[in-house]
C-alpha cells in the first residue's frame, strides 16, 4: 500500500512537471523574437544602431528604445507601432509576420531594456 501511494505521488509530480514544462515551452519569448526581428535596427541593447540610422537616414535618438520618450508611452502605443509600423514609414510592420502575444512580448522586452 505505502509503495502504490508513493508511486502515485511520483507520477503526480512527474506529470505536473512535464505539463508546467510543456506550458512554458509555448510561450513566446519576446527577447528572442528581438533580436530576431528588432535588432539590426535597434541593437540588441535597444539604443539604436549607428550603421542603420545613417542608411535610413534618420538621428540615432530615434532608433533608440530606452528613452524617456518610449517609456512614458503607454503599452497599446508600443503596440500598434510594432504591429503598424512607425509614422515616418521608416519602420514596417510586422502583423502579419508576429502575433499578438509575440509582439506583447515583445514590447515587455522593450520595457526591460536600461538606458
Amino acid at each position: 500500500m505505502r509503495r502504490v501511494r508513493l508511486i502515485t505521488v511520483v507520477f503526480f509530480l512527474i506529470f505536473f512537471f512535464l505539463l508546467f514544462f510543456a506550458m512554458s515551452a509555448n510561450k513566446p519569448d519576446g527577447k528572442a523574437i528581438f533580436e530576431k526581428n528588432c535588432k539590426s535596427c535597434h541593437d540588441v541593447t535597444g539604443k539604436g544602431n549607428p550603421k542603420v540610422a545613417k542608411i535610413l537616414k534618420v538621428d540615432l535618438v530615434k532608433l533608440d528604445l530606452t528613452k524617456k520618450e518610449t517609456s512614458e508611452k503607454k503599452d497599446s502605443e508600443l503596440i500598434k507601432t510594432v504591429s503598424e509600423g512607425s509614422s515616418s514609414g521608416k519602420m514596417k510592420g510586422f502583423k502579419e509576420k508576429l502575433s499578438r502575444e509575440e509582439i506583447t512580448t515583445v514590447v515587455v522586452h522593450v520595457r526591460s531594456l536600461k538606458k
